[in-house]
């Protein structure tokens, strides 16, 4: 009896999405962060001040535009 390609790939997807899942840290991320990552700081509340900065376009961009979201500063100086 021939096997459907469609059973071989659902199973395929399976066995990758659980192996995925086995190595996710969970409740532990801020602490598996903090040991491997040097500058990695877990803050719950807002540090930044409020600004504005231009993007490539001149167009600005306030950090209230981001309020509901996680958001990465970098600043990088010469």
């Amino acid at each position: 009896m021939k096997a459907k390609p469609s059973l071989a790939i659902q199973f395929l997807a399976l066995i990758l999405a659980t192996s995925a899942l086995a190595h996710h840290p969970g409740a532990d991320l801020d602490k598996m962060m903090d040991s491997a990552e040097r500058f990695f700081q877990a803050i719950d509340e807002q540090a930044a001040p409020p600004f504005e900065l231009a993007d490539a376009d001149g167009r600005a961009v306030r950090l209230s535009d981001f309020s509901d979201k996680i958001v990465v500063l970098y600043f990088m100086t010469r």
